[in-house]
């Protein structure tokens, strides 16, 4: 998963779609007196002189550069003139991709914070900021703002200051979990801002008629009248107060969260990590940059698993404050061994007799393993009657009849389903031992999927970014990226990223407009020039998370139409999704009817496969289950909109072998190595082309934060804990290739081998390979 998407999730699904793409920018801003605001900052500029900032403490600062930012806008101060939003946008950025420059952008920017406030002062003295024009009501007070619609109309020079309050509003509103769309749905927020762009005076009728609702919706419900502001670095304010928080933690103990309670527990839980992070060692490994994302998602695919999520991660924070709590007790229950559960299995075999080996080592770590061929059990089992009998966990066996035995066999490019995801992937790490490309040939995956930094994207093309230059020296610095890959005999899947989001104030992703047809246009037919030998592109990722379907629709047909003009064997795949409840795709493939181009893409990508925090016990719903779910529904949506051969694969998926937080049992180098070869048992069989795990190497402090992305490489990251040891999951991974590589194209299909047990026969010029493994035993 792209490190900088899982930071636009939480934002895009919980507020950004409600921002138009301009209306902050030509707000008319008062005069700011200066000053502190309501967060301590003199205490945290103090510290920044005392001690320069790294990475340790760099979150922490920069929280507390938001909060402070948050302060000041809500009482009407623009910060503009020391953190305005684009610099804030580039920190967050900078924080990913090179921490130790933005640990000096951070202290540079508490200097100008100084000067700011004058460097001296009572740090609690609130002062209020000078009274904004008549065209400009408070940003985050809604009620003067219908106050004021009622005795004067929207009128083209007050238009974007109110749609500038409105979105505010709204975006506080879907943070806390309002549901407002009655009022104010993302169709009519895009209707709203498109027609500010094309016609002010029908938004400004509009908007009007927008706000008469609204009224009437907050006569109702008029504890919903205060709103929250956007923080430079994009991150909405949904803070609940402390006695709010203990009010909800007393409710937990007492009683499960449900469908009632769930979004105000969400907001309470949230609330309260963040009141704790910098405070408690364990807090921001409890509440991870996925848990909240996940807690929403959870709700529309499997509700009982968000609530349990809610429950368990409220029971993991109360024991982290704990001031009882043993803490060697905990690491050890961590680490304890589990119990392994077995069940018998029958599979019908046209054979005499049958190898059947374990899919992992035998070890308990990677680190233990001396010698590939011999770290896999197996044992050779007679065919009575045509059955072999079997007793099976959770980590699967791989069966090979007589005839193919041991047989092992080097994919092609074109048949292979094995890849690699790399979002990280620099220049100067060709050589060294994280450039993914290296170890290709030895673990036997025939792609690699290039997203984020190492992608191409547009608005970089343009003007540079991420320590890259712009134009053709951009594309030099791809073609040399993927030609290193290529040389390897490693065939490359490029992301191409088309939006100009970010490039208009408030920053979004996945925007693309009629206007932007042309300079995009322009773009690919450089690119293909300057990278002759790709000749497979993918469509940006999880683009139901941050693109409209017009938008993106638009996108794909552009493309589409530039590749047959000028590299007729070029190849696009769409971007796979997040949400499983969605209807993204369905509103694409309309919007491609009307723009007449039906056949913009050549591969469609599935639903992206993630499971995660063990631990939560209500709603258990297997992955590999959600996994045959989710292609069946795309199979039929393929199938209704005329797409009915149309070719499939999966852009991400991965499972860690731990967790960060010290609470969470159940992960092990095991479990990844066994979820990672049923993973592709499971997507192979189901007809999928082709399967990308992300990565090669465990991240390190992923998108800024503590996550499972940390976990989920299949070699440890020295910068995590020291080790750099290839896991199990690295020889399983090979051990599958080489495998399944023998049966390249070879006719699939699930068997019954009895209740509670997944089976998969491969089966290829008479020759027979079966995948089993017990549900559920883990």
């Amino acid at each position: 998963m792209n490190r900088i998407k899982i930071l636009l999730y939480i934002i895009v699904l919980a507020a950004i779609v409600y921002m138009p793409e301009s209306a902050l920018s030509e707000m008319t801003e008062p005069p700011p007196p200066q000053v502190r605001g309501t967060v301590d900052i003199d205490s945290m500029i103090k510290q920044v002189k005392a001690s320069p900032t790294d990475q340790s403490n760099m979150k922490q600062r920069m929280d507390t550069l938001t909060l402070w930012a948050q302060s000041m806008m809500t009482k009407g101060v623009s910060v503009d003139s020391v953190l305005p939003q684009q610099k804030g946008r580039g920190l967050e950025s900078l924080s990913q991709e090179n921490p130790s420059e933005a640990c000096k952008m951070i202290d540079a920017i508490y200097a100008d914070v100084e000067k700011f406030i004058g460097g001296s002062g009572d740090t609690t003295k609130s002062v209020s900021a000078q009274s904004p024009p008549p065209n400009a009501p408070a940003k985050d007070d809604i009620s003067n703002l219908l106050i004021q619609s009622k005795t004067q109309s929207t009128t083209a020079e007050n238009l974007n200051a109110r749609i500038a309050v409105l979105s505010l509003w709204a975006q506080s509103m879907v943070a806390r979990g309002v549901n407002i769309d009655s009022v104010f749905s993302k169709e009519k927020s895009h209707r709203l801002d498109d027609l500010r762009k094309s016609s002010p005076a029908d938004a400004a009728a509009l908007l009007d008629t927008i706000l008469k609702e609204l009224d009437k919706f907050l006569s109702s419900h008029p504890e919903q009248t205060t709103g929250s502001v956007k923080s430079p670095m994009g991150n909405p304010t949904s803070m609940m107060l402390q006695d709010e928080i203990d009010k909800i933690r007393k409710e937990v103990k007492t009683s499960q969260t449900n469908s009632s309670n769930v979004k105000t527990r969400a907001i309470a839980l949230k609330s309260w990590a963040e009141s704790l992070s910098g405070k408690n060692k364990y807090a921001d490994k409890i509440y991870t940059i996925e848990t909240g994302l996940f807690i929403m998602v959870q709700q529309r695919e499997n509700p009982e698993k968000a609530y349990g999520l809610v429950d368990k991660t409220f029971a993991d924070l109360e024991r982290a404050v704990d001031p009882k709590t043993d803490w060697n007790a905990v690491k050890a229950e961590k680490h304890a061994p589990q119990a392994k559960k077995f069940v018998p299995a029958v599979l019908s075999v046209n054979a005499a007799e049958a190898r059947v080996s374990e899919s992992v080592p035998r070890y308990a770590t990677g680190a233990l393993v001396t010698n590939f061929s011999t770290a896999f059990d197996s044992e050779t089992v007679r065919v009575v009657n045509g059955k072999i009998n079997l007793s099976v966990g959770s980590v699967p066996v791989i069966v090979e009849t007589s005839a193919n035995a041991g047989a092992t066999c080097t994919a092609t490019a074109n048949g292979s389903p094995f890849g690699i995801l790399d979002v990280e992937e620099r220049l100067d790490r060709l050589n060294s031992d994280f450039y993914a490309g290296k170890f290709a040939s030895d673990v036997g995956y025939k792609w690699m999927r290039f997203l984020g930094p190492p992608s191409a994207q547009y608005m970089i093309y343009l003007r540079g970014g991420m320590n890259l230059q712009a134009g053709e020296a951009y594309l030099t610095q791809l073609n040399t990226l993927y030609e290193n890959a290529m040389n390897r005999g490693v065939s490359v899947l490029v992301t191409i990223n088309p939006s100009t989001g970010d490039a208009r104030p408030p920053q979004k992703a996945g925007v693309f407009t009629q206007a932007d047809v042309s300079g995009y246009s322009e773009f690919l037919r450089a690119l293909i020039r300057k990278l002759p030998k790709v000749k497979h592109f993918t469509m940006e990722t999880e683009v139901d998370a941050s693109w409209k379907p017009a938008d993106y629709a638009l996108a794909l047909a552009t493309t589409k139409k530039v590749f047959n003009q000028q590299c007729p064997d070029c190849k696009l795949y769409t971007g796979g999704y997040i949400n499983p409840e969605g209807t993204f795709f369905e509103e694409v493939f309309d919007n491609l009817k009307k723009l007449n181009a039906k056949n913009s893409f050549d591969a469609f990508g599935l639903w992206h496969a993630f499971d995660m925090f063990l631990g939560v016990k209500r709603g258990g719903i297997d992955k590999f289950e959600l996994i045959k779910t989710q292609y069946k529904k795309s199979r039929e949506l393929l199938n209704r909109y005329g797409y009915a051969n149309m070719p499939v694969f999966l852009g991400e998926t991965s499972y860690p072998c731990d967790t960060h937080n010290p609470f969470t049992k159940g992960y092990s180098e095991t479990n990844q190595a066994a979820n990672l070869v049923k993973t592709y048992a499971t997507v192979i069989s189901l007809g999928a082309f082709r399967v990308f795990w992300s990565n090669i190497h465990d991240y390190h402090f992923y998108a800024g934060g503590y996550s499972i992305f940390d976990f989920s490489g299949l070699i440890n990251n020295p910068e995590n804990d020291g080790l750099s040891s290839k896991k199990l999951a690295y020889y399983s991974y090979k051990n599958l290739a080489q495998k399944l590589s023998c049966f390249e194209a070879a006719k699939t299909s699930e068997v019954n081998a009895g209740p509670g047990v997944t089976a998969y026969r491969f089966e290829k010029g008479g020759k027979e390979l079966y995948i089993v493994w017990a549900n559920n035993a883990d």
